[in-house]
């Protein structure tokens, strides 16, 4: 395995913002009407260190971003019953399938747990990844995104 380091990032200027925002923006800012702008302010607010929203960053060897995750008050519209969220897992496609996901879950379920959070939401489209990392199946929810009907996971933090 690579040298990865994950971190949460507490300052912008600690990374490279505009790489982050425009993973953000071509995943899924675009498609859901946001400008570049609207996801960089996103992502400005999302660098605090003890509330949310979190934002957790993993580099390589040479320092550069992989990846990234956020702890979130708020990431499904239509469940705002259901918080606080994992959003915004994303590796890059060449880093993909080295277990560098489960790395940046780590750290998020570490930063969860010093933030007294008892428990985290995600959903998503994949099956069989966040089940091997010890999040446990909740139901099917239906989004306002593409595909419609995805799946809805909790990981208890006790």
């Amino acid at each position: 395995m690579k040298k990865i380091i994950v971190k949460k990032i507490t300052d912008y200027n600690e990374i490279n913002l505009n790489k982050c925002v425009s993973w953000m923006y071509d995943w899924w800012g675009n498609a859901e009407g946001w400008t570049k702008e609207k996801v960089s302010t996103y992502m400005k607010a999302s660098f605090n260190s003890n509330t949310l929203p979190q934002t957790i960053i993993a580099f390589n060897e040479n320092n550069e971003e992989i990846g990234m995750c956020q702890i979130t008050l708020k990431d499904l519209d239509c469940r705002p019953d259901i918080y606080p969220y994992i959003a915004n897992l994303y590796i890059e496609e060449k880093y993909r399938n080295n277990g560098f996901a489960k790395l940046l879950l780590d750290e998020a379920i570490k930063t969860a747990r010093e933030n007294n959070l008892t428990h985290l939401y995600l959903y998503t489209s994949h099956i069989g990844l966040y089940e091997k990392y010890g999040w446990t199946f909740v139901d099917f929810v239906e989004t306002y995104l593409n595909p419609h009907i995805q799946r809805l996971y909790r990981y208890d933090l006790l």
